[in-house]
């Protein structure tokens, strides 16, 4: 929603010269999506190299009088992962279907005129 409030005036001068509605709700749905797959991406690879650098070097210390064992132990399942993509992916794909759906509250020559 954030894009799509930014960039008003654009999708006004899009709209002024030809595009229409739904070329521009295509822009916005597929810029939000593909941002989200680079965050879940990266969320991934950011969470997994962590899982692998507690496992290796235990950077998170337990208390060894009450724990077994003195650092927190990581694991992780193929089953979490699958799970947590199929909800951050409908998550995404809400966020950026209400954000293409936004910019119908918007008028094109109020959009090109206002700073």
């Amino acid at each position: 929603m954030l894009i799509t409030i930014q960039k008003i005036r654009h999708f006004g001068i899009l709209t002024a010269i030809g595009a229409s509605k739904n070329n521009i709700h295509n822009i916005i749905f597929k810029q939000g999506f593909f941002t989200g797959l680079i965050g879940i991406f990266f969320g991934f690879l950011f969470s997994l190299g962590f899982i692998i650098v507690q496992n290796i070097f235990g950077l998170i210390k337990l208390p060894e009088d009450i724990y077994f064992t003195t650092s927190l132990p990581m694991i992780i399942n193929a089953s979490d992962l699958i799970v947590i993509s199929a909800i951050t992916l409908f998550m995404i794909f809400i966020s950026s279907l209400i954000a293409s759906k936004r910019i119908d509250s918007f008028k094109t020559i109020n959009s090109i005129v206002s700073d």
